[in-house]
């Protein structure tokens, strides 16, 4: 392995199940210092944009990188996936995650 810095990723997610374990994933090799996730941002899809945002939150306390960056992107679209993702995007399952008690930094504009 070089000893170049670790690539820098921006994950752009409507946490689902499919974008979950791909941002689980992406945190663990952020811990292990394999790569630098520099922030996540969020759009709606399966919910809205404040579901997927909450969502997104929750699976970075799960995974403990409580301090990569969070923000709110595109609110488009999600009402139209509630009937398949429940309503809040995680099946029911958004209380099983750990709450948060103090936000993540925000990712600004």
């Amino acid at each position: 392995m070089s000893d170049s810095a670790p690539p820098r990723v921006l994950f752009d997610t409507d946490p689902g199940a499919d974008d979950a374990i791909a941002l689980i994933w992406l945190c663990a090799l952020h811990r292990a210092g394999k790569v630098k996730l520099a922030g996540v941002t969020t759009v709606g899809g399966n919910v809205d944009i404040n579901g997927t945002t909450e969502n997104a939150r929750r699976l970075l306390a799960l995974c403990q990188c409580e301090d990569v960056p969070l923000g709110p992107g595109q609110g488009a679209g999600g009402e139209q996936a509630r009937h398949v993702h429940g309503e809040d995007g995680r099946a029911g399952l958004r209380e099983t995650l750990p709450e948060v008690a103090e936000p993540n930094p925000v990712v600004s504009a």
